[in-house]
């Protein structure tokens, strides 16, 4: 083996690393509107089937409240439950910083996904919300953000670039 197929492992290896680890992060992609009963949280995406609900918050007091996602329109009771715990019907409870693990049903997945909800079914309201472009998964900023503010995603190419420009660096 000659030095510069040496050297080349070596710098290659940490470029390697990056792309496992920045495919294997979950992508944040916004935090919970809060409309009603205090529901609040940070959204990400893991992978194209499962959602992170980080630091969740609810008071519990919505009477039938479930999470509800949609590929289109607005949140209404027409979009897909997402039983929490998964393959429970109980309605949720009181949260105060919960991690939320959401597995979507094999028919749906994140890169379709319009808006995620804690939809209460009994009186047809959205107690929090977070709605996504659904071309780029980043926070729709007309219905969910400020005008001035920035997307609130950070796409795995530009967080493999930034992080395996640093590990290159580093040697």
């Amino acid at each position: 083996m000659d030095l510069s197929f040496k050297v080349l492992f070596v710098l290659a290896l940490p470029l390697v690393l990056c792309v496992f680890d920045v495919l294997a992060e979950k992508q944040q992609v916004g935090e919970f509107n809060t409309i009603q009963h205090g529901v609040k949280g940070k959204v990400y995406f893991d992978g194209d089937d499962k959602i992170v609900i980080e630091n969740f918050q609810y008071d519990g007091r919505g009477p039938d409240a479930y999470f509800y996602v949609g590929t289109r329109g607005q949140p209404i009771d027409s979009g897909v439950r997402i039983p929490y715990p998964k393959g429970s019907d109980a309605i949720l409870g009181e949260y105060t910083g919960q991690t939320i693990n959401l597995e979507l049903p094999s028919d749906v997945r994140t890169s379709d996904l319009r808006w995620i909800s804690v939809w209460c079914r009994q009186f047809g309201v959205d107690f929090g919300n977070l709605f996504f472009d659904k071309e780029t998964n980043v926070v729709a900023e007309s219905e969910s953000e400020p005008e001035n503010a920035a997307p609130s995603i950070t796409t795995s190419l530009s967080v493999l670039m930034v992080v395996c420009q640093t590990s290159v660096y580093l040697f």
